[in-house]
């Protein structure tokens, strides 16, 4: 036999390890739900400033209830905390 006759076999065999790797490929909603793609319906080229914008969100979020929270003194007069749980003053 030549090499020539060994050919479609081999060609005809990778065609169905490439199949059943396919095949046995997860779905899009099991990546979505491992985390591993993101489900949205933002176009692939604008995902990285969405990230971005939402991550920016976030910030100016926890930055607002940062700024809302109560102070130590007050927590310690409402008797949420001791005096000895209360962070050092600055």
């Amino acid at each position: 036999m030549s090499a020539i006759d060994e050919q479609p076999v081999a060609q005809t065999e990778v065609k169905h390890k490439l199949e059943r790797a396919l095949s046995d490929r997860p779905d899009k909603q099991e990546l979505v739900d491992r985390n591993i793609l993101k489900d949205t319906t933002v176009a692939p080229a604008l995902q990285a400033a969405q990230d971005k914008l939402q991550r920016s969100q976030l910030e100016d979020k926890l930055d607002q209830a940062l700024q809302h929270r109560p102070k130590p003194e007050e927590l310690i007069k409402d008797g949420i905390l001791t005096p000895d749980e209360a962070p050092p003053s600055k």
